[in-house]
């Protein structure tokens, strides 16, 4: 028998054990609330899954009749509802029902209109009969806030609302962070010449396609027929992104049509890293808070006009981060290789050199997910910015705090869930440190934690 080489298993800590469950514990929390955010409708609604009523078996919650019942994909005719909208649900026998996780919609009232604790006995009040005693299996599991609204249900409804703006703002953060971020690493200040004549065209081309992109089609810029509302607010931004670029290479070409006189003919180099780093902390310099307000004046108050307004706002740490990074990795003996063989900007980009820094962008994404649903919080429970007015979102329910500090629940609930989802994602970012060695493709590699 040889010598057992006690080097070549590893050694577990119980740090290590702790961190890795508290991922796992992380991960399953955001499992959790992705899942009430993608169907909140099947979790938090007044209508039951099944009941019996007139002796006969019926599924409530598949009643496309309902505005917040589910869609019914059965065949035709397997399903034979008749309209119960005069119908109480929750004076159905229990005997036989099947409710929702929370039993409540988000916006369940009664005459009542009273702040009801979860540890307390809870009443309803039902337009047919008096107030009466909620058993166990009709509870508020987290109380109701002063219109009496179910305050899980809420929560449950807000994730919805929280993920996508996140999910939605992120993207958009991601997409201008990486194109002006990669734009200014690769071509740098020395890499771009214009002529004289298409740096006068390009500057008398600003203010116009600027105001004709922008400023002139607001008006109408966000009604488009035929598309929902969540699709017309990016897509009609996008519509002046491509008139204002339209514009700009019109007067380009005009500019370059000067050309036949000898004195628009020379070239200069075209600093476009000094102008996006200038402009980035020109950005960097405004009030988040400030800018965020200022954009939304130009947007309609909605879903998509929130992921537009954060994107916009929030992308600069990330370009200016990636367009360090990505001057570093350029300067690598096969970045300058690929360049040398006439690869495309395209290719080495994304090909090349994104990958070396795929670690950095998921750890930042986490990050920047988790200041988003801060960020989101507190604007709807401000009641400012871009966020409607009935809106329903955690922000939302937790100002209601601010006027009954007596309903601990409406600051607890709420404020632990942010807490969690924000120290989730902060948790599932952190990872191992990486460094450049120069020589290899894959230019990061791991350190050992010292």
């Amino acid at each position: 028998m040889g010598k057992t080489d006690s080097t070549s298993f590893p050694i577990i800590s119980m740090n290590s054990i702790r961190h890795h469950g508290l991922k796992y514990i992380a991960l399953l929390h955001l499992s959790i609330w992705i899942i009430f955010a993608l169907f909140p409708n099947f979790w938090a609604n007044d209508l039951p899954l099944k009941t019996q009523w007139k002796g006969k078996t019926i599924y409530p919650l598949f009643n496309p009749k309902y505005k917040d019942s589910l869609p019914d994909f059965r065949k035709a005719g397997g399903l034979r509802l008749q309209s119960y909208r005069e119908t109480d649900w929750h004076l159905m026998p229990e005997k036989g029902t099947i409710r929702t996780l929370a039993g409540f919609s988000p916006k369940t009232g009664s005459i009542t209109k009273r702040l009801q604790s979860p540890l307390e006995q809870q009443y309803y009040a039902s337009v047919a009969t008096n107030k009466i005693l909620l058993p166990k299996g009709h509870r508020h599991l987290l109380g109701t806030d002063d219109n009496d609204y179910d305050l899980f249900a809420g929560l449950i409804h807000g994730a919805a609302r929280a993920f996508s703006v996140t999910i939605g703002s992120l993207t958009v953060i991601l997409l201008l962070g990486v194109l002006i971020g990669g734009a200014a690493a690769y071509f740098g200040n020395q890499s771009l010449f214009l002529t004289k004549g298409e740096y006068i065209g390009i500057f008398m081309g600003l203010l116009p396609a600027v105001f004709y992109g922008f400023y002139v089609r607001k008006w109408g810029m966000w009604q488009i027929p035929l598309l929902p509302e969540g699709l017309a607010t990016p897509l009609s931004f996008f519509i002046s992104l491509v008139a204002t670029l339209t514009i700009l290479i019109l007067f380009y070409f005009i500019g370059k049509s000067l050309h036949f006189l000898p004195f628009f003919r020379k070239k200069h180099a075209f600093p476009l890293e000094r102008l996006i780093q200038f402009f980035l902390d020109t950005q960097t310099a405004l009030p988040g808070m400030l800018l965020i307000l200022t954009l939304s004046l130009f947007f309609p108050k909605n879903v998509s006009s929130s992921m537009l307004i954060i994107g916009l706002a929030g992308y600069t740490g990330l370009a200016r981060l990636i367009r360090t990074d990505l001057g570093l990795i350029f300067q690598l003996q096969y970045i300058e290789a690929a360049k040398a063989l006439g690869f495309s900007p395209f290719r080495i980009l994304f090909r090349h050199a994104f990958p070396n820094i795929a670690p950095m962008l998921y750890t930042l994404s986490l990050l920047i997910a988790s200041d988003i649903i801060l960020f989101e919080s507190a604007l709807a429970f401000l009641g400012i910015g871009v966020t409607q007015t009935n809106t329903i979102s955690w922000g939302s329910i937790l100002s209601q705090a601010r006027s009954f500090p007596h309903a601990w629940w409406l600051t607890l609930f709420p404020s632990l869930l942010i807490f969690l989802t924000v120290s989730s994602l902060h948790l599932l970012s952190s990872q191992k440190k990486y460094r450049f060695e120069e020589g290899k493709k894959n230019t990061f590699v791991s350190l050992q934690k010292k």
